[in-house]
């Protein structure tokens, strides 16, 4: 209970002292205009009014303060409510492959982490594709905890040369801990550099607190919750180098050091083993909520940039819709449309109320501009609700 709410009740029972106390004097002194000076004169009306103001129950007391002040107050949507928002949808960073949010990325020691970790950084930071997938550009951030200056310069060089004048690749070698310092040190790097679309730390270990030595299934998975919250509130993508444990399995993401706490907090997690034919190929098995499950397979060169050999992709096939089918032909050949629910219900040919529309637009949103480029836009303008659909690019 709030201080705010304390101090009403404290107050209510001192004013109910207070009150109870005038109403005794006046029971027991005041006298009528009549001949009979001893009988008392009782107010009982005026006395039970003050009362019932001040012997508030509190749920009349929260109603005033407002009911979030409630101490058992829980913020609740009924489902309509829910579909008749409209959602931001993630933003990739390389398509199928690394969105906004928090993602592992785990290999046994000296595979060649850092020098993949360098590799996205440089295909990000300039829009290079990367092992096949459309790479969306923008700044990275590189935390290389376990290196030093010398060694990055060194690594970068025999992988690209030389890099440009202006660079979008920001690295440090320090970094406080998760909990510790390290969200505001990122949320500073950001506020001075627009456009940061990926954040890397190398290693988890190196961002744990010494309290979290003792590895569980709750600090695991704080830990990673921590890293997803600052990731999901400043909606960038944060890759975090771990390690495999020695232990072999027939799933590799039971191979992962620690709990299943890290992966379960995780958005997504990238695997990378080595094969054992030849210490040159490696396989990164994928797994997460906005990608598809891949293995994706790659070999290091002769100057350590990993190139892409193959790729096997498990694509959940996902039920047909048959309005997204119907969208994405509408707005194919005109490119854009603006209008009202009620319009577009017309032009569609579909057989739906315009509310039951404008509910399905909004949960299609994500799959409109990940898998056709459709960008959608719903207003509230004089004329009602306004709807757009229009191709990126056009819109």
């Amino acid at each position: 209970m709030n201080n705010q709410i304390r101090t009403c009740l404290a107050n209510a029972s001192q004013n109910l002292v207070v009150n109870n106390l005038d109403t005794i004097k006046k029971t027991a002194f005041e006298t009528s205009a009549g001949t009979d000076e001893k009988q008392p004169l009782i107010n009982s009306t005026n006395s039970i009014t003050k009362n019932d103001e001040i012997c508030k129950s509190d749920e009349d007391i929260f109603a005033d303060l407002g009911e979030e002040n409630n101490p058992n107050f829980i913020h609740t949507n009924t489902l309509g409510e829910l579909f008749d928002k409209v959602y931001e949808p993630k933003k990739p960073v390389v398509q199928d492959l690394l969105y906004q949010g928090m993602y592992l990325f785990v290999g046994s020691p000296k595979i060649g982490k850092s020098f993949a970790m360098l590799q996205i950084a440089h295909h990000i930071s300039n829009g290079i594709d990367l092992w096949k997938k459309k790479v969306y550009k923008g700044k990275v951030v590189y935390l290389a905890l376990e290196d030093n200056d010398v060694r990055i310069v060194s690594r970068y060089y025999m992988m690209f040369g030389a890099p440009p004048d202006k660079d979008n690749i920001i690295i440090s070698t320090f970094a406080h801990k998760a909990g510790h310092g390290l969200e505001g040190q990122l949320e500073y790097i950001i506020s001075k550099n627009k456009d940061v679309s990926l954040i890397i730390i190398d290693t988890l270990q190196m961002v744990r607190a010494s309290s979290d030595d003792k590895v569980n299934y709750a600090s695991d998975y704080q830990i990673i919750e921590l890293l997803k919250k600052f990731a999901d509130r400043f909606k960038v993508c944060l890759l975090v180098v771990h390690h495999t444990r020695k232990q072999e399995s027939d799933d590799v993401f039971d191979t992962i050091s620690g709990t299943n706490g890290l992966l379960g907090a995780a958005d997504g997690a990238f695997v990378m083993q080595q094969e054992k034919r030849g210490k040159n190929k490696a396989t990164i098995s994928v797994t997460g909520r906005d990608q598809p499950e891949q293995c994706i397979q790659i070999e290091r060169k002769a100057n350590c940039v990993w190139e892409f050999v193959k790729s096997d992709t498990d694509l959940f096939a996902k039920p047909k819709d048959e309005l997204l089918d119907k969208i994405v032909a509408f707005v194919s050949v005109g490119k854009s449309w603006c209008g009202t629910p009620t319009d577009l219900v017309k032009a569609l040919g579909v057989d739906m109320k315009p509310n039951a529309l404008s509910r399905s637009l909004n949960a299609l949103n994500s799959r409109m501009l990940t898998e056709f480029g459709i960008c959608y836009k719903a207003e509230r303008k004089h004329e009602g609700r306004v709807i757009t659909l229009s191709l990126v690019g056009n819109s």
